[in-house]
């Protein structure tokens, strides 16, 4: 039996399947063990609150958490009609 030779286009997918696995398993820690990926995703789930996708950022920072920044945002929301 001989082996089948690959093609280019073959191996230049195997070589970017590799450098985008490993772009994501990099991408994830920053976000999750990086101070500044820490507060990336607060940013982030503040901008999704004010927006009517509200649930999605309980991905980001948690449904405790992300229960409490939408009281806070209704309340200053509230508080600016009220003036």
């Amino acid at each position: 039996m001989t082996k089948k030779k690959r093609g280019p286009w073959q191996s230049f997918l195997n070589v970017a399947s590799a450098v985008l696995l490993l772009a994501v398993t990099i991408g994830i820690g920053w976000l999750v063990f990086t101070p500044a990926g820490e507060l990336f995703r607060s940013r982030t789930a503040d901008k999704i609150i004010g927006t009517p996708n509200q649930q999605w950022a309980k991905f980001l920072i948690g449904s405790s958490e992300t229960e409490r920044r939408i009281k806070l945002f209704n309340s200053r929301m509230n508080s600016e009609l009220t003036e």
